[in-house]
């Protein structure tokens, strides 16, 4: 199956607005400059020919061969096949063709278990449904033990605990107990 062509590329308002060349640019030559970004995306290249260009950005010849000269010049570099091309954009469409593929390689090695898996270590006639291990809330850290069940090496318990679940309501009653406790 061919890969589509991604419809959208990061795109970085910090670097925008500290850019010296961008910081350097008008108003209008920053518009013009954003929309050939998107049609080079969406494109691959940019044709090297003004008249064309401008058709494409939607401005006057004129307008674009001056905005080239003073500052879209250095942001277009022209390519051995002769068209333009901007080297950051074509630096972000590589980073995004290699985490697309990164993706579709983790699929075909399996993306996500069936329900019903059940974690290393148990068997599968338990009668108790599989849960996910628990996982602390973002933005803090759990105050309870670490736990190594998604690795298949069982839990820190003494004595351990018998399946994921019982892990984690054991972990949860802990962390109750020493919240009531402070």
């Amino acid at each position: 199956m061919a890969i589509e062509k991604s419809p959208a590329f990061q795109f970085y308002p910090k670097d925008w607005l500290t850019s010296e060349t961008v910081r350097r640019m008008s108003m209008e030559q920053r518009g013009v400059y954003i929309t050939l970004l998107c049609h080079q995306w969406l494109e691959g290249s940019l044709p090297a020919d003004m008249g064309t260009l401008a058709r494409v950005s939607q401005v006057s010849p004129k307008l674009l061969r001056g905005s080239f000269r003073e500052a879209l010049g250095k942001t277009f570099l022209l390519s051995g096949d002769g068209r333009l091309r901007n080297p950051r954009l074509e630096l972000e469409r590589v980073k995004q063709l290699k985490f697309r593929a990164l993706c579709a390689e983790a699929g075909r090695r399996g993306g996500r278990p069936k329900k019903g898996t059940p974690f290393p270590g148990e068997s599968s006639s338990s009668s108790t449904p599989v849960v996910p291990p628990y996982s602390p809330p973002k933005g803090g850290r759990s105050r309870t033990r670490a736990h190594n069940i998604p690795g298949g090496s069982g839990c820190a318990h003494t004595p351990r605990c018998r399946t994921s679940k019982a892990c984690i309501e054991r972990t949860l009653a802990e962390a109750r107990r020493k919240r009531a406790a402070s």
